[in-house]
C-alpha cells in the first residue's frame, strides 16, 4: 500500500445488528452510529474516553445526523418518531411524533434552524429546530420515501422514493420544481454535492448517477457495484465521493476524472453506511457484520496537513482536563460492553487501486457534455415495414427492414428468384440478430431482441404458403 492510499485506522464493535447510518460530530472527535438493534452509540476517538450507548427508540434506527454546532444529535426510527439527543454522558433526549409510518431519514439544515424528515407514509416534512414544531409537508411521491436532504444553502430539498423518482423541492414555495425519473430501479440514498449544483443517487441496481440541478440532466453514470448501492457521501472539496454496497465493497470515486480510483474491502458482508467527517480527513463505514470501521483518506493528505496540525495542537492544550472529568464520571455509570480494537488486531482489510477506465462516464466540469442514456425503442412505421433501432450500445442500427412484404405476396411464379434473394437477406438479418443475442451481456437488450426475432419470424411464416423458402422457425 502506498503512502497516499486510504488506510484502515480503527475498528468499533458494540452493536448487535446491522449498522444503518453514520455521522461525525462537526466540532468534536465523535462518531455516531445507528443500528437495527434500536440503539445509538457515540464513539469517542480520544483514547481515555469511553463510548456512549443510548436506547430510547422502540424500533430500528434508520438515520442519525448532528446539527452544525455539534451539540444536538437527531435520530429517526421505524417507530414513527424522531429523537433529539445530547451527545454527552447523560444522554438526555426529546422525542416527537414525526409521521404516521416509519421515518427513513432525518437531517438538520445547514444553519441548524430546521429539520427535514422522510417517511414510508409517502411524505417529506419540514420542522423548526428550536421548538421542533411542524412547518410544512411536501407530498407528491406515490411510494415510500427513502431519503430527504437539504441543499448546502438550505433553500432546496431533494428526496428519493420507491416510486423510482427523485423530487427537487423549493422550500420557499413548498412545491416540487423538478422530477428525475429513474426508469429501471429506485434509489436508496440521495445527496447534494457541496457546491449545491449537483445531486447523486445510490441505486438498488448498483448504479450511481450524478445529475445537474441547473439543467436537470444526467452528467455522470457509474456502474461500479455488483449489488445494491446503499449509501454515498461527498468529500468536502467536492472532487471525491464514496459509496457503500451490499457486494461488500466501498468505492472511492474521482469526480474530476469521472472514474472509481479505489476499492476497499474488510467488512464481513454488505456495507450499509458510509460518511466523511467535516474536513474529509477520515471516513467511516458500517455493515451487516455489526461493525464500524474508520479509515484515513491519505489521498488528500497534503491538502489537509496544515489544518490537521493546528487542530491537534489546540486539542492537546485544552482537552486533557475535560477528558479526565468524563472518565471519572463514567465510573459511576454502568457502561455497555463495547470493544474498541486498533488497526490490524482482529481483521484484515484490503485497499485496491482501480485501473483507469473512462468508458461510459463523464467528469464534472463547468463545460460538461451531458451523457444521454436512452432506452431501446421500437418504431412501427406501418403495416408493411418495421424498423427496429437500438441505442443501448451507443449506436443506432437498422436491424430488420421489411418494406416490400406486400410485393412478395403479389409476385407470381416468374418472380420467385428475386423474392428468394430478398427473403434470404431477411434470414441473414435474423441470424445476425441471434448472434448478437448470444454474445450480448445485456439482459434487457437480449429480451427485446428475442421479441424482434419472434415478430419477424411470424412475418416470414406467412410467406411459406407461397413456397418461396422454408426457414425452419
Amino acid at each position: 500500500m502506498l503512502s497516499n492510499d486510504p488506510s484502515f485506522e480503527k475498528h468499533f464493535k458494540g452493536h448487535r445488528d446491522n449498522i444503518t447510518s453514520l455521522d461525525f460530530n462537526p466540532l468534536q472527535k465523535q462518531l455516531a452510529s445507528g443500528s437495527l438493534d434500536s440503539s445509538l452509540i457515540i464513539w469517542n476517538f480520544k483514547s481515555n474516553e469511553r463510548a456512549y450507548k443510548f436506547q430510547g427508540h422502540s424500533g430500528a434506527i434508520t438515520d442519525v445526523n448532528f446539527a452544525s454546532h455539534g451539540n444536538i444529535l437527531a435520530s429517526s426510527s421505524v417507530d414513527q418518531t424522531v429523537r433529539l439527543w445530547t451527545p454527552t454522558l447523560k444522554g438526555e433526549s426529546k422525542m416527537f411524533q414525526a409521521h404516521t409510518s416509519a421515518v427513513r431519514s432525518v437531517q438538520f439544515s445547514p444553519d441548524g434552524s430546521k429539520l427535514v424528515t422522510a417517511s414510508d407514509d409517502k411524505s417529506v416534512k419540514l420542522w423548526s429546530s428550536p421548538l421542533y414544531k411542524f412547518l410544512t409537508s411536501m407530498s407528491g411521491h406515490c411510494n415510500w420515501v427513502r431519503c430527504a436532504r437539504f441543499s448546502p444553502n438550505g433553500k432546496m430539498v431533494i428526496s428519493c422514493s420507491d416510486d423510482k423518482t427523485l423530487r427537487l423541492w423549493d422550500l420557499d414555495s413548498g412545491k416540487c420544481c423538478h422530477i428525475f425519473n429513474e426508469i429501471k430501479d429506485y434509489a436508496h440514498n440521495v445527496e447534494f454535492h457541496p457546491s449545491g449544483k449537483f445531486i447523486a443517487s445510490a441505486m438498488t441496481n448498483g448504479i450511481i448517477k450524478v445529475y445537474d440541478v441547473r439543467s436537470f440532466k444526467l452528467v455522470q453514470h457509474y456502474s461500479c457495484h455488483e449489488k445494491s448501492c446503499n449509501k454515498l457521501a461527498f468529500h468536502e472539496c467536492g472532487n471525491y465521493m464514496i459509496s457503500a454496497s451490499s457486494d461488500g465493497t466501498i468505492k472511492i470515486l474521482d469526480l474530476v476524472e469521472g472514474r472509481p480510483i479505489y476499492t476497499l474491502e474488510g467488512h464481513n458482508g454488505g456495507v450499509t453506511a458510509v460518511n466523511f467527517n467535516k474536513d474529509g480527513e477520515f471516513f467511516a463505514s458500517g455493515g451487516v457484520d455489526h461493525q464500524v470501521f474508520v479509515w484515513k483518506t491519505n489521498f488528500i493528505q497534503e491538502v489537509l496537513a496544515r489544518e490537521l496540525q493546528g487542530n491537534e495542537c489546540n486539542t492537546s492544550r485544552s482537552g486533557s482536563g475535560a477528558s479526565n472529568k468524563s472518565s471519572n464520571n463514567g465510573g459511576n455509570r454502568k457502561m455497555p460492553n463495547i470493544n474498541v480494537c486498533q488497526r490490524k488486531s482482529v481483521l484484515t482489510v484490503q485497499v485496491t487501486r482501480d485501473e483507469a477506465n473512462l468508458e461510459s462516464q463523464s467528469a464534472i466540469h463547468s463545460n460538461y457534455d451531458p451523457v444521454n442514456y436512452e432506452e431501446d425503442n421500437i418504431n412501427v412505421n406501418d403495416k408493411t415495414g418495421i424498423n427496429y433501432t437500438s441505442t443501448d450500445l451507443g449506436e443506432k442500427r437498422d436491424m430488420i427492414n421489411l418494406n416490400n412484404i406486400d410485393k412478395a405476396k403479389s409476385v407470381n411464379g416468374d418472380g420467385q428468384s428475386s423474392n428468394k434473394t430478398e427473403i434470404e437477406n431477411i434470414r441473414l438479418d435474423l441470424e445476425r440478430l441471434k448472434l448478437e443475442v448470444k454474445n450480448s451481456n445485456l439482459e434487457d437488450y437480449c429480451d427485446k431482441t428475442r421479441r424482434k426475432i419472434k415478430f419477424a419470424g411470424v412475418i416470414l411464416n406467412s410467406l411459406k404458403s407461397f413456397k418461396f423458402l422454408s426457414l425452419g422457425y
